[in-house]
């Protein structure tokens, strides 16, 4: 059964689990870790999207604690822009 989709709520924090494609590795060097926050600050900064907390897991998952500004700071998967 497919998730329903995520309330886009502004202001309101909402906690992200990010997982690779399958359950596939997301990192496998150091680097990866970097480029990933590197690119999370870019599109929060883009986005509107103020990061509380992240945690970058070895275990091919990541978690968020994010709070959009507005009501498109934050998509679900499969959500049009």
């Amino acid at each position: 059964m497919a998730r329903r989709p995520r309330l886009n709520l502004p202001h309101i924090p909402q906690h992200v689990v990010q997982r690779g494609n399958n359950r596939q590795a997301t990192f496998f060097t150091e680097q990866d870790y970097t480029v990933y926050l590197d690119k999370l600050k870019d599109y929060s900064r883009r986005f509107d999207v103020s990061v509380q907390a992240f945690v970058l897991m070895t275990n091919h998952h990541v978690h968020l604690l994010i709070t959009p500004t507005t009501a498109t700071g934050v998509r679900s998967r499969g959500q049009s822009c």
